[in-house]
């Protein structure tokens, strides 16, 4: 009977080991469209230093767990500035930053489609600016009398360079949808 149980235990070892050497599967982390990931900026951006086509890069704060996989601390998230436009008169600078490429410390990388989150869908700054002069507008309202509401008029004013500073934490959003394939 021991012996029969010993067959046994080695041929369900000699299985076990068999298998998971040759049946070894690659772990798949798939990406969502909509995943938020989060990064920090490791680099000053502003419409006065920067052009389009300069390379952004974010670095991954926390581990992030997918089922049994990391996408661990320290990886980065490698991009470019899509769209740049300087201040113009009436507008802000502004700017489009494209996340493309994910790095691991192990110096794996992967190709993604993603964006930084901002009201605008990746974009920064471009706000109009201020008008250059008043108006005042007379309206009568009744049982109050003639009343002066001051209107904004003329020109709008030169826009200023847009910054983001070094260190702010952003949300990346992801495009389209994405495996990770790790061997």
């Amino acid at each position: 009977m021991l012996k029969i149980l010993a067959k046994y235990f080695i041929f369900f070892i000699f299985i076990t080991l068999f298998s998971a050497s040759v049946f070894a599967q690659d772990k798949i982390v798939e990406l969502k469209q909509g995943t938020y990931l989060k990064g920090i900026l490791m680099q000053n951006i502003s419409t006065a230093s920067n052009k389009e086509g300069d390379i952004v890069e974010l670095i991954n704060p926390a581990n992030i767990f997918f089922d049994n996989i990391a996408i661990s601390e320290n990886t980065i998230y490698k991009g470019v500035i899509a769209k740049l436009e300087k201040p113009k008169l009436g507008q802000d600078g502004y700017f489009y930053i494209n996340i493309d490429e994910i790095i691991f410390p192990d110096n794996s990388s992967f190709s993604i489609d993603a964006y930084l989150w901002t009201k605008k869908e990746g974009g920064f700054g471009g706000d109009f600016t201020k008008r250059t002069e008043i108006k005042k507008m007379h309206h009568r309202i009744q049982g109050i009398g003639l009343i002066a509401q001051i209107i904004p008029t003329g020109p709008r004013s030169m826009g200023k360079d847009f910054e983001i500073k070094a260190g702010e934490e952003f949300v990346i959003v992801i495009k389209h949808n994405t495996e990770l394939i790790f061997e």
